[in-house]
């Protein structure tokens, strides 16, 4: 007794469809991931850059902060991808934030692996 599969029958043109179909959709799947990763690590690459400069910054120096939330706001307004800089001090005090400068500074952001409370 045969199964229903086996009653179909296709062409030499179908099957070779099939194989071409086969061999090419993995390759243009590849491609596709590969722009993907490629644009993504050229992002991540160029945002480095900027944070690097703006490490280098001779106004993270100075006390004037409006001076140095003005350069941040600036460069910033040059990320496409970017709302604001914010500079914390290594406990998690925002010293400056370049979203809003007339609001208090936001509260910390709990570390990895630690639960924010209500108050």
């Amino acid at each position: 007794m045969r199964g229903p599969l086996s009653r179909l029958r296709f062409s030499l043109r179908a099957y070779l469809a099939l194989l071409v179909t086969a061999a090419v959709l993995p390759v243009a799947l590849f491609a596709v991931w590969l722009t993907v990763t490629v644009a993504i690590a050229r992002d991540l690459r160029d945002a480095v850059h900027t944070l690097q400069a703006v490490a280098a910054s001779s106004s993270l120096d100075g006390a004037d902060r409006e001076m140095l939330r003005a350069e941040l706001r600036r460069v910033a307004a040059e990320q496409r991808e970017w709302l604001a800089i914010r500079l914390r001090t290594p406990d998690g005090r925002c010293v400056v934030d370049t979203q809003d400068a007339g609001a208090a500074a936001p509260a910390p952001e709990p570390e990895l692996g630690t639960r924010a409370s209500a108050a």
